[in-house]
């Protein structure tokens, strides 16, 4: 089955990385841990959004937006 989403455990084990500056040992990892090349790419290029604990897509998004009233 393709994953689709982060797991918590792959986002805890590299949510402090620096995407923009990974070390060849990061690298490996991320190579590692997320076999979907598309979110692997998106994690490479935007990397983490802290609330929904996903890749970036690159579109600036709110979600303050999103919570219901």
């Amino acid at each position: 089955m393709e994953q689709k989403y982060f797991s918590d455990d792959v986002f805890e084990q590299i949510k402090y990385f620096k995407y923009w500056d990974l070390t060849e040992e990061q690298n490996l990892l991320i190579d590692k841990l997320i076999l979907n090349e598309e979110l692997k790419n998106r994690y490479k290029e935007y990397g983490l959004c802290k609330k929904c604990k996903q890749p970036n897509t690159g579109i600036d998004f709110d979600h303050n937006r999103m919570q219901t009233t």
